[in-house]
């Protein structure tokens, strides 16, 4: 399944399906393929995550978490986040934090 997220990643996918795929992948054991999708991911979401609501970026943050979370035990993965992606994810939950409910973040 790994090889064909990656080409269809390609294809440029909006920032929500990026944040999905990379959310979903903190039950994948870790992997070079796995690795190279999330970079993949990262690198797309770096670029767009301005394009998500509030509540997608709480949604992408928790998921990044995760995966990093995981890299560090269960699964043995070696991925964290990016810089970039990190970087982009504050501002805009910074930029969009008054579009959440009191207690959302």
């Amino acid at each position: 399944l790994l090889p064909h997220l990656e080409v269809a990643l390609a294809s440029k996918p909006t920032a929500v399906t990026a944040a999905t795929v990379l959310s979903s992948l903190v039950r994948c054991p870790g992997s070079p393929s796995r690795s190279a999708v999330l970079d993949v991911c990262a690198a797309r979401l770096a670029s767009r995550a301005h394009e998500l609501t509030a509540s997608g970026l709480v949604s992408l943050s928790v998921g990044v978490a995760a995966v990093a979370v995981d890299a560090a035990g269960v699964s043995g993965g070696a991925w964290s986040p990016p810089t970039a992606l990190v970087e982009k994810l504050r501002t805009q939950l910074d930029i969009k934090r008054y579009d959440l409910p009191p207690g959302a973040l």
